[in-house]
């Protein structure tokens, strides 16, 4: 009993004006404790259970939706169409994309995006991009659409003043059909302006996606589809997905993914429309082989003697090589 009221007496300080939290063990002497401060100490512990109860219900919330994916994983036919879609949609949420290419379709708004997912391969997802632009209005409009967000802050080109500034997103088959409607509102005294209505739609889907991405958590967007909803939905917007730093999230790491190359050449005459056309493939993967293709729309037109041009090629480039080597 002797030994514990010694313990006591040393955890009991004076503490010195403007003194800061270092440590909440109740019997160490250093800084603020429960014995010396008891009000401050109790503040600093409130901030840190409000912080640690938010960083539960975090991990709670995680834990669901990859609970979530577990068994959409487990649920899904191992063989057939429909355990590759699903095994895709798992691939697609559970990691960030490793973006490969981004290419247009024939359909308005929609592209085609090469990326590496989860498992490791290379997929091709459809991305739906929706057109985005913005009206400067010098009043106030009273339409609340989910489609339009007021109240923004941009700095306008030309130094023009930013009144209230409107962002407008639609599909860009809708924007297709209205683009005359659009554009006359341009001549409203109301509207001082429309902005970035000329912007390419693949110029905004690499900008915002970058070469690494991942899917969001958008209310009522692709995760929660398919997550919650269990739906198998065959595009996903622009706007659930988000852009990850290429420091946090590696992208194509040579440890982890050998990527298989292939070079392609080819050259058309431009004397002839294009009548006359040299291709090469070298594929160094593949032994090291390269093959050529000589096209020629002419029937009766003569074969080139490839084997000479091929043996002259690596005359000319061993002497070039023997010259450099005497210099």
């Amino acid at each position: 009993r002797g030994g514990q009221e010694e313990v006591v007496q040393e955890a009991v300080i004076e503490l010195e004006e403007g003194t800061k939290v270092e440590s909440l063990v109740p019997l160490v002497a250093h800084g603020t404790t429960m014995y010396t401060d008891f009000e401050r100490w109790h503040g600093h512990m409130r901030q840190r259970w409000t912080k640690q109860l938010k960083e539960r219900k975090r991990r709670r919330a995680e834990d669901a939706e990859l609970d979530g994916i577990s068994k959409l994983r487990r649920t899904a036919p191992s063989r057939g169409v429909g355990g590759y879609f699903q095994t895709r949609h798992y691939s697609m949420l559970s990691r960030h994309w490793e973006i490969l290419q981004v290419a247009e379709t024939k359909v308005a708004g929609v592209f085609d995006v090469w990326a590496v997912l989860a498992d490791g391969a290379m997929h091709k997802l459809s991305l739906e991009v929706p057109r985005v632009f913005y009206v400067n209005t010098r009043s106030k409009l009273d339409a609340a659409a989910s489609s339009l967000k007021s109240g923004l802050a941009r700095k306008l080109p030309f130094g023009k003043v930013c009144y209230n500034l409107h962002e407008v997103t639609m599909g860009e088959e809708q924007y297709q059909e209205h683009v005359r409607e659009i554009a006359t509102q341009h001549e409203d005294p109301t509207v001082e302006g429309l902005y970035e209505t000329h912007v390419p739609l693949l110029f905004r889907a690499i900008m915002d996606m970058g070469c690494v991405a991942s899917v969001n958590r958008r209310a009522d967007g692709f995760r929660e589809r398919v997550v919650q909803g269990r739906e198998r939905p065959e595009r996903i917007s622009l706007a659930d997905l988000r852009f990850e730093n290429t420091t946090a999230c590696s992208y194509l790491p040579a440890s982890k993914l050998r990527v298989r190359k292939a070079f392609l050449y080819h050259s058309f005459s431009d004397s002839d429309g294009g009548v006359r056309a040299m291709i090469g493939l070298i594929c160094p993967l593949d032994e090291m082989k390269c093959s050529v293709w000589v096209v020629n729309r002419y029937a009766n037109a003569q074969k080139p003697p490839l084997a000479r041009f091929l043996k002259e090629a690596c005359e000319d480039q061993a002497e070039g090589l023997e010259e450099g080597s005497v210099e």
